[in-house]
């Protein structure tokens, strides 16, 4: 029993020392994670899932991970209350949100009013928009008294910067390496201009001069709210 305790830890300071090469901010990167060997990817993945996810991987899991990620682009695996995301080299562990339902979709919120800084939480679109007092860089709260929340249709266009012109969100998204299940929750408009995208933030034709009274916009979904 002894034995079998120093073996544990010993298991467990290598998965210490090997994921403070492959992980960063949070991320394992399967490119460092392939640089081990066999038996240390198990151990280490092992290790990484139990401190993310807060349970054990099943033995199951860990030899479709194996299998699967050294090939695999932009895939997710479930973890109970958590899954596992891959998304260009970069393996992440976020809280499952569950599938919105075409029942959810109808109650979606259509209009919100932003008068002031603060957290406004909008189930339908299963997220929080949180609005945020800044200096420069900013919509003019002004434009935020009045907002429409629409779905994705295509062919909605978005400016990333006050020199560039606009492009398809697709291209936007594409650039900004912002994977699908990032992309979820409300386009905002205001008077019809496009204002905010979740995973993009501000269109750049929205952002006021200094000296007004100014915000930026945040989305938030309600599974990494709580």
């Amino acid at each position: 029993a002894e034995w079998a305790q120093q073996a544990s830890e010993v298991l467990d300071e290598v998965a210490d020392f090997d994921l403070s090469r492959v992980v960063v901010n949070g991320s394992l990167s399967v490119d460092g994670w392939l640089g081990l060997s066999p038996a240390r990817r198990s151990n280490a993945l092992r290790a990484w899932i139990k401190r993310c996810g807060g349970v054990s991987a099943s033995a199951s899991l860990i030899t479709r991970l194996r299998e699967e990620l050294p090939t695999a682009r932009t895939a997710s695996w479930s973890l109970g209350h958590a899954e596992l995301r891959l998304y260009r080299g970069q393996l992440r562990c976020t809280p499952a949100v569950a599938a919105v339902t075409n029942q959810a979709d109808a109650a979606r919120e259509t209009g919100l009013s932003v008068l002031r800084a603060g957290q406004h939480r909008l189930p339908g679109w299963a997220g929080v928009l949180v609005a945020e007092r800044v200096r420069e860089g900013g919509v003019p709260l002004a434009w935020l008294a009045r907002l429409d929340l629409r779905p994705r249709v295509g062919g909605e266009q978005f400016q990333a910067g006050l020199n560039r012109p606009p492009r398809s969100l697709k291209k936007q998204y594409q650039d900004a390496g912002v994977p699908i299940w990032d992309r979820n929750g409300p386009l905002v408009y205001s008077g019809g201009q496009l204002v905010f995208v979740p995973g993009l933030g501000l269109d750049a034709r929205v952002i006021g001069l200094p000296g007004q009274p100014l915000v930026a916009l945040r989305w938030v979904p309600l599974a990494d709210s709580a």
